[in-house]
């Protein structure tokens, strides 16, 4: 009795030392989750800014095309009603800041439902803070979030033949009156360009021809602070070029775009 008694006293303690072995095998030490730990922030903390970044990139190009999509089927119902070519500034008008809206309020205001009309609390610069002259008294913002306006221009551009007065430009903000308010990063130009066919919506702002590489829209050469899509230029019209690269990335932003 007193030796079964002692086996099964043994049998129990040498259970419970292989059990306490078993435990001590399957933890972490403190230095071992420390040191994990460590490791997952330096990986998230090179990963994370990554993503955003991709993300924010990623928007940016769907409400672009998004409000590309708006401004060209609501400018093709317009020329359907109208039979014909869309009306543009006249001579005298091309510096009227006033006139800038009135391609906006002829032909996209009343077509679209439910815009507000709002102003900008801090308005439009480039990226290195230059203001630009076209900053509007008011803009016009969608249900969506996206907001607009009309800019007129005029003068003669030998590098795209188109003539004087048939052009102008529609300058979308993807996230309305909120920051950063700079061309390029939520602000858009798209250039309309009108003739006897019809009229024509693109990104081949002033100086842009279907044959400029993509290192003459970022800007790298002598255009580099005159409209270029770059973060160094100082001309007012620094960010004009933006639109153009991205529409020619299937509108996808690329990875060597100034952002």
């Amino acid at each position: 009795m007193l030796v079964e008694t002692l086996t099964g006293r043994t049998n129990i303690d040498k259970f419970r030392v292989r059990a306490r072995n078993d435990n001590n095998k399957m933890g972490f030490t403190l230095a071992e989750v420390l040191i994990t730990l460590g490791i997952i922030g330096v990986v998230a903390a090179l990963t994370i800014p990554s993503l955003i970044t991709n993300y924010q990139k990623k928007v940016t190009a769907e409400r672009l095309k998004q409000a590309y999509t708006v401004i060209y089927n609501t400018i093709r119902s317009v020329e359907n009603e109208n039979e014909g070519p869309l009306i543009t500034l006249t001579k005298t008008d091309k510096g009227d800041v006033v006139k800038h809206n009135f391609f906006a309020e002829l032909y996209l205001v009343p077509y679209l439902s439910g815009l507000t009309k709002t102003k900008y609390k801090k308005p439009p610069t480039t990226w290195k803070g230059t203001s630009t002259y076209f900053s509007p008294s008011y803009i016009y913002c969608m249900q969506n979030g996206i907001c607009f306006w009309s800019l007129g221009n005029g003068g003669y551009n030998p590098e795209t033949d188109y003539g004087w007065l048939n052009y102008l430009y529609i300058l979308v903000d993807i996230n309305g009156p909120s920051l950063p308010n700079i061309t390029g990063k939520d602000i858009f130009y798209f250039a309309v360009h009108f003739n006897d066919t019809g009229t024509v919506i693109d990104g081949k702002t002033f100086g842009v021809k279907a044959t400029s590489s993509i290192q003459e829209l970022y800007g790298d050469g002598a255009d580099a602070s005159a409209g270029g899509c770059n973060k160094t230029g100082v001309s007012w019209s620094n960010g004009s070029k933006c639109t153009e690269i991205i529409m020619r990335n299937n509108w996808k932003i690329p990875k060597e775009y100034p952002w």
